[in-house]
């Protein structure tokens, strides 16, 4: 039997964010992974609710004994503009009725918690990256040799043919702080599995499948119903359910829901007027490649095994 993978989560926990922290929750009671940390961004809210959010998850599934870190507050640059697709809060300013126990939250910052665990546990750890990436870009200054040490990067955020989400042409996740994406993409040299916004986009998931199929047996299942009805009574969405994060988490603990997968150079611009914090992808192969880029996904293979997941408690 396989050992399990150790992980360390990097989120900026709204909605999405929190689908894939269940994936990684049900993984470890299967003994495919062991957390080691989650720690926290700034990205769909500002880091205070952030971690409330994610706070009030882990009670709900009565993990509150996973460490959690509090890390960057803005983005490098302090020019923090969330576009507030969530909500303000992260969760579609619904009313939550109880205040999350926030003592759990460790004194550490991500960035060196995230050093710790990985220069205590060298070539082991995987980091999973869901939202911008201040932390990580924060955390190997501090530690040059972070990259070395990492078994493995994987990151959600990013366009492999330059359709954006929050303009023309940029991701949320790297326009909201292109610098980190900059200098992680420029210094990284572990293994690094890049999802871009396309292929999820590609395999988004009928609205009605989430809410008539998906089985909704746990507590803390059931808590992330009642959040996403509200989001999309709220937003007036009716068609689409598209999880980047959690399909991120799926492609990790099962990669065969890749159906396709390049390696290429991938850089990120920030100075243009129109294309700040759009992806430059080296379609070429004219520079030496750094990423592996995700550019297909089996829809039939995630619907499954979002079935698997969470019809069992």
């Amino acid at each position: 039997m396989m050992e399990p993978k150790q992980v360390i989560v990097d989120t900026d926990p709204g909605i999405d964010d929190l689908h894939a922290i269940l994936i990684f929750l049900a993984a470890e009671k299967r003994k495919k992974v062991k957390i080691e940390a989650i720690t926290v961004s700034v990205g769909n809210t500002n880091i205070e609710n952030g971690c409330k959010n994610l706070v009030r998850l882990l009670e709900k599934a009565k993990r509150t004994d996973i460490p959690v870190y509090k890390g960057a507050s803005s983005s490098l640059l302090c020019d923090t503009n969330y576009d507030g697709y969530f909500g303000k809060d992260g969760l579609g300013d619904m009313a939550c009725s109880n205040e999350p126990d926030l003592s759990i939250v460790g004194d550490e910052p991500s960035p060196l918690a995230m050093k710790r665990l990985i220069e205590s546990n060298p070539g082991k750890i995987s980091l999973v990256c869901l939202g911008p990436l201040t932390n990580i870009a924060i955390a190997s200054k501090i530690y040059e040799n972070m990259f070395v040490d990492l078994k493995e990067l994987f990151i959600l955020g990013g366009t492999c043919k330059g359709k954006g989400n929050v303009n023309l042409t940029a991701e949320f996740n790297f326009h909201f702080d292109p610098e980190s994406v900059h200098s992680v993409l420029k210094s990284v040299t572990c293994p690094t599995t890049i999802l871009p916004f396309e292929p999820c986009s590609d395999v988004a998931l009928p609205l009605s499948w989430r809410f008539d199929i998906l089985p909704n047996i746990t507590p803390e299942m059931q808590f992330m119903t009642e959040v996403e009805q509200h989001f999309f009574k709220n937003k007036g969405f009716t068609n689409r359910w598209n999880i980047p994060d959690g399909f991120l988490a799926l492609i990790i603990l099962y990669p065969d829901a890749i159906l396709h997968k390049e390696a290429y150079h991938m850089t990120i611009e920030l100075h243009g007027n129109l294309t700040r914090g759009q992806c430059i992808v080296d379609h070429m192969k004219s520079k030496k490649t750094n990423v592996f880029v995700v550019e297909k996904l089996s829809k039939e293979f995630l619907a499954d095994t979002l079935l698997e997941i969470h019809g069992s408690d």
